[in-house]
């Protein structure tokens, strides 16, 4: 759209852009209901003469739940037939970590290890949010990798400390820094520590 309001009316008109360019439609606000469906919420254009034009768009059509949504990792990764491991993991200043891996019946004894870390504020979930075919864990899984899948501080899988608790202030004086300074490392020496002795280096994908 033409100077978008916010940024987020720029983000969504880029998924729907082609239902709304049809429908001439550049400034209608959608959101994101907690049952997990899509639907029109309001235009900031009343020249676009909104209650004419919303029963045409036929908000019901762009509804879409996906049938993995109310899952958890472990259900989704089983239903795909793979087998499911939580590794705790606990870093030098405190924070639990769980660490996910993925196996196989492709994954044999001393198979290469590959280490999955997700990006800014996401979660392991990032890496098998896509059919079965094409999310990238599961690919690697069925070409015989041993996968790992690390999970941030702060994160859902990983909200866990010895001493503090997500509801203290303290908990959360974190940055990215101490993440790649004590997250990472702590995860790497772990893996290290497990699966010795191995045959090739671990390889980390980062997102």
């Amino acid at each position: 759209p033409q100077n978008p309001k916010t940024p987020s009316e720029r983000d969504i008109y880029i998924i729907y852009k082609d239902v709304l360019s049809t429908l001439c439609l550049p400034r209608l606000l959608f959101t994101t209901a907690s049952d997990g469906t899509a639907s029109a919420l309001e235009s900031h254009d009343e020249s676009l003469g909104y209650r004419t034009l919303v029963p045409i768009l036929d908000l019901q059509s762009l509804r879409v739940k996906s049938p993995d949504f109310n899952k958890s990792f472990q259900e989704i990764v089983a239903e795909n037939g793979f087998g499911f491991e939580t590794h705790p993991v606990t870093t030098d200043d405190g924070y639990i970590l769980n660490v996910f891996r993925i196996t196989g019946e492709n994954v044999k004894p001393g198979a290469p290890v590959v280490f999955l870390q997700h990006g800014i504020t996401d979660s392991a979930d990032c890496w098998i949010m896509n059919y079965n075919e094409v999310a990238p864990a599961f690919q690697l899984v069925r070409a015989g990798y041993d996968v790992w899948l690390g999970n941030q501080r702060g994160t859902k899988y990983s909200s866990g400390h010895t001493s503090l608790s997500t509801k203290d202030k303290a908990y959360w004086e974190f940055s990215y820094t101490e993440m790649g300074k004590h997250d990472a490392p702590a995860q790497v020496d772990y893996l290290e520590s497990k699966l010795e002795p191995r045959k090739s280096p671990i390889l980390v994908i980062l997102r």
